[in-house]
C-alpha cells in the first residue's frame, strides 16, 4: 500500500482496482480502454443476471472497490490474487478521449483539465491540436487518466498482471480471464463506445507527436 501512495503523488489519480473476492479476482481499470464493458461483465458474472445492465457502470457495477475493503485490504489482493487488465492502441485511445471528453461533452474533469492548461474557460471550443499540445504540456502523472499514459494508469512495473489483455481481442483475453479464474458464463457488450472518422487522418504530424508521447505504452504492450 505505500509503495503505491509512493507511486501517485498528491494530487494526482490512483490506482483504481475493482473486485470479486470470492473469485480470487481483481481488475485493474483503464481509461479509455474498454472498462465500462469489462465492468459490465464483472456486474453480470457476480449478479447472475446476463441482461443487467445498470446506467452507470463505475457507479452501480456489484463489483468490490477500495472503498469496500480499505486500501490494506486491497493491495494483498493485487499480490495474491488473479489481477488483469486491458490495454488500447495508444493512438486510438488518444482519439477516442477527444471524441468522447471533448466533442461530444462539455463539462467534465479531462476537459476541465485541458481547459485550465490553456487558459480557456469552460466549454471552449477545442482542437484536437490544442489538447494535443495541453496533454504534452502536463507531468504525464498528473494527467487526468483519460490523457494519462496507460502504464502509469496501471502503475507498472509496481503492480504484478497476471494477464494484459488488449481492447482489440478483448473477447478472446475476457475468454481467458474466464478459463483462468473459473468464472461463469456472462455475455458481455460494448459500453460507452464512441466512433467516428480518425481525428489525426490528415495530420501525420499530429500523429507523430501522439506516438511520441505513448512511446512507452507503444512499447510496453506491443502495439
Amino acid at each position: 500500500m505505500t509503495a503505491i501512495k509512493r507511486y501517485y503523488p498528491p494530487g494526482s489519480a490512483r490506482l483504481k482496482p475493482v473486485a470479486l473476492p470470492e473469485r480470487g479476482c481483481v481488475y485493474v481499470k483503464n481509461a479509455k480502454a474498454g472498462s465500462s464493458t469489462v465492468l459490465l461483465w464483472l456486474h453480470r458474472i457476480r449478479s447472475g443476471d446476463a441482461t443487467a445492465a445498470p446506467v452507470n457502470v463505475h457507479t452501480d457495477a456489484a463489483v468490490t472497490r477500495v472503498s469496500d475493503l480499505g486500501w490494506p485490504a486491497m493491495a494483498d489482493r493485487l499480490s495474491s490474487d488473479y489481477v488483469f487488465t486491458v490495454v488500447r492502441d495508444p493512438v486510438a485511445r488518444f482519439e477516442s478521449a477527444v471524441r468522447s471528453k471533448v466533442l461530444c461533452e462539455t463539462n467534465n474533469p479531462a476537459r476541465a483539465q485541458i481547459e485550465q492548461t490553456l487558459g480557456l474557460p469552460a466549454g471552449s471550443p477545442l482542437t484536437v491540436e490544442q489538447v494535443l499540445a495541453a496533454v504534452e504540456s502536463i507531468e504525464p502523472i498528473m494527467l487526468n487518466a483519460h490523457w494519462r499514459p496507460q502504464h502509469l494508469n496501471l502503475a507498472l512495473p509496481l503492480v504484478r498482471y497476471d494477464l494484459i489483455g488488449h481492447l482489440e481481442s478483448l473477447a478472446s483475453d475476457l475468454a481467458r480471464v474466464q478459463h483462468h479464474v473459473g468464472l461463469p458464463d456472462a455475455p458481455h457488450e460494448a459500453r460507452n463506445a464512441t466512433s467516428g472518422a480518425n481525428l489525426l487522418a490528415d495530420r501525420p504530424d499530429l500523429r507523430r507527436r501522439v506516438e511520441v508521447l505513448f512511446e512507452t505504452d507503444l512499447d510496453l504492450f506491443g502495439y
